[in-house]
């Protein structure tokens, strides 16, 4: 038995559909957006669900988001010895993170990504973002080496040595890029929500 239909994107406010989702779900509660405010109509749906976080703490895996994709790339880039012939088994990586205080078990599907070539989404344009980038943007030379070359060469089924050209080349580039940043990305991300207290 269904209790709770949530209903977002507004089209929970076309008559007909409100209708078919009562006919449906007769003994659900129905959940769906109020119709736009004019003094919020400029105010971003991301934006209001990450205010509402607070009061519903249960929804946020803190452990999970805790590690980005980006965090983790630095600290790989920053611990693993790039030495030529020297092959790292996923074990051993991840010994590695986990002395420095890393929850491996929260992030290891990331962490495999990266030693296996997917790079943090947005950090290096990909064919199909680089539509939106100018001509000379697209023929920048620091984007083609980045992308030329794995960062890591996977030797079997379970060892990856680093390429030691490759790894410097990442680290300038996410220096330079966060040079002028607040993130730092030396620490993972905390989030300590606080369940708001009404007077």
């Amino acid at each position: 038995m269904i209790l709770r239909v949530i209903c977002t994107g507004g089209t929970g406010l076309i008559p007909a559909i409100a209708q078919w989702l009562q006919q449906k779900f007769p003994n659900a509660d129905i959940i769906q957006d109020t119709p736009p405010d004019t003094n919020l109509a400029g105010s971003n749906r991301i934006a209001s669900g990450l205010a509402l976080l607070p009061y519903f703490p249960t929804i946020l895996d803190t452990t999970r988001h805790q590690y980005s994709d980006y965090f983790l790339l630095r600290e790989l880039l920053n611990r693993l010895p790039s030495q030529p012939n020297r092959a790292l088994s996923i074990a051993h990586v991840l010994h590695i993170l986990e002395n420095q205080g890393i929850n491996t078990n929260a992030c290891q599907t990331s962490i495999r990504n990266l030693l296996d070539g997917q790079l943090p989404t947005g950090l290096v344009p990909t064919k199909a973002s680089a539509v939106v980038l100018t001509p000379t943007a697209r023929q920048n030379p620091d984007y083609r080496a980045l992308l030329a070359t794995p960062l890591f060469a996977r030797q079997d089924n379970q060892t990856y040595q680093v390429n030691a050209q490759q790894r410097d080349r990442f680290w300038n580039y996410l220096q330079a890029i966060l040079a002028n940043t607040h993130q730092t990305l030396n620490e993972p991300l905390t989030v300590s929500l606080v369940t708001p207290t009404v007077v």
